[in-house]
């Protein structure tokens, strides 16, 4: 909780429901999160449908991952402590102090802080592959945070790797439903530019009709013989 004091950029109804999830997070099992929004609703004190348009936004932002969406029940999701300014210092809060990452298997203190590695700098500019990736990516929501994100997967990550992925991504989107397509930045955050392309799906050509033989009866016409008594019958040689 002291993250979402210190860092948090909400206000509001959306800053009480940041609260509560850092409240409800599991940081014993990897920082995870499940909890209804009916139920989060409540513990925050707003509407159902306040609390279900903060999650999205937050999700949105980057500060919690859908680990595991699970249609008709509670979604999973990661807490993430993003390298955020600070809005709020207490004159208590220790300097350096970094927040606790997910458990280590033979740990004895799970929730010890432990400094967070700085990223590598780099002065090289990958707004142009960026931009190509934006075009691409079949979701249009988020794009400062995505751009930020991006630049520094691309300081190890081949940007046409990343890209190629998106391609891949929209390709399998496309005719689906929009409401499940991942935000971008849960894309990037999840790493699934490093996903195993799965294999195209084949398609099956249609089988083309058989051409038909003209018939040899010299009375047929269409398939149908017209007798004297003006009674038409099918042609047997037809059937």
């Amino acid at each position: 909780m002291g993250y979402v004091y210190r860092h948090s950029p909400y206000k509001g109804a959306e800053f009480a429901i940041h609260l509560a999830i850092a409240d409800s997070v599991n940081d014993q099992n990897h920082n995870t999160f499940w909890m209804s929004i009916a139920k989060l609703a409540k513990k925050s004190r707003v509407a159902r449908k306040t609390a279900s348009f903060a999650v999205s936004k937050i999700v949105e932002n980057g500060f919690l991952v859908l680990e595991k969406e699970r249609p008709g029940g509670t979604n999973l999701y990661r807490f993430v402590f993003v390298d955020q300014d600070v809005v709020y210092e207490s004159r208590t809060t220790p300097l350096g102090y970094s927040y606790p990452q997910p458990a280590t298997s033979g740990s004895t203190n799970p929730i010890e802080p432990k400094k967070k590695p700085k990223e590598p700098l780099s002065s090289k500019s990958f707004d142009l592959e960026f931009d190509e990736f934006w075009a691409i990516y079949p979701r249009k929501e988020g794009k400062g945070v995505c751009k930020k994100k991006f630049n520094r997967i691309a300081i190890t990550v081949d940007p046409q790797t990343i890209i190629s992925a998106a391609h891949i991504y929209a390709l399998r989107r496309k005719n689906e439903d929009p409401q499940y397509t991942a935000h971008p930045i849960t894309w990037l955050n999840q790493e699934r530019y490093l996903d195993e392309p799965e294999p195209p799906i084949e398609q099956k050509t249609p089988e083309q009709p058989k051409p038909q033989k003209p018939c040899t009866n010299p009375d047929c016409r269409n398939s149908w013989i017209f007798l004297p008594d003006n009674t038409v019958i099918k042609c047997p040689n037809c059937l």
